[in-house]
Order: structure tokens, then sequence, then C-alpha cells
């Protein structure tokens, strides 16, 4: 049974774009600035299309490497010097921000903190963990430029 509920978030033209949760992170959105509804299940936040951030605790922050849940995700820190785990404050629909639960410059010691934590129980998570460089180092190394 899905719970829907109806969220107004406003655009800068003033015109509201309505939200609807319908559960398990589902987001569909109606007045959609390209007049059409969609749904997604990739990011808590994708509907609202924000430009990116260069603030951490942002949802919209620019250096995301894995979502791992809609409440825990993985970034590369502002300075580029570590992988940071976080954890979004409160699930949507609440505003929330994202807070660092664990740094790390090892992917070994990233898919510590991710077990210790509980976050791998799918498989599919710790396979995208295990296709990152074994170092921040190597990861930094090896990423396009943008």
């Amino acid at each position: 049974m899905k719970i829907e509920q109806h969220i107004e978030i406003g655009k800068p033209t003033g015109e509201p774009i309505v939200l609807k949760v319908l559960g398990d992170d589902e987001l569909s959105t109606t007045n959609s600035p390209i007049g059409l509804e969609q749904s997604t299940y990739a990011s808590p936040i994708a509907a609202q299309h924000k430009p990116s951030s260069r603030r951490e605790r942002d949802d919209h922050y620019a250096d995301v490497v894995i979502h791992l849940s809609s409440r825990w995700r993985i970034i590369v820190c502002k300075d580029g010097i570590q992988w940071i785990l976080q954890q979004r404050s409160v699930a949507l629909p609440n505003t929330g921000t994202w807070s660092g639960k664990s740094y790390s410059t090892t992917r070994s010691g990233l898919m510590a903190a991710c077990s210790d934590r509980e976050l791998l129980l799918d498989p599919s998570e710790g396979q995208a963990l295990d296709a990152l460089p074994s170092t921040f180092r190597e990861f930094i190394t090896e990423r396009p430029r943008s």
C-alpha cells in the first residue's frame, strides 16, 4: 500500500512544482519544468532540479560518488583529500542536511565504515564500493577532469 503526500516547492518563476511522495523513496512531479509527469527512484532530490552546490551538507552537493540509500551516500570532500560517508538528518519529504559519519582515504576503511552501519546488506552496494580504487589518491588520479 502506498501513501501519497503532495508537497509544493517553489520554482524561481514563482510557479510551484508539486511533488507526490509515493513511498519507498519514489517521487512523482506534476508541473515539472518540461511539463510532463515524471517518477524517479534514482535520487531523493532529483525532482527539484537545483544547481549543484559546493557545500557538503546540501542535497545537491556536486561531488557525490555513490548513493547507498535515500539517507546514506559517499562523497568526495570539498578539499578533494578523502571520501566521506554521510547520513541525511531526516527522511524525505522533510528538509534535512547531510553530515559526515566517517572519513576515509582507503576503500577498505570506507567498506568497514559501511559494514559497521549495516549499509552493505544488498550485494549491489558492496559491488559499487569494490569498483572504487583501493586508495583515494588513485581515485583522484583516475577520475576524469571537469
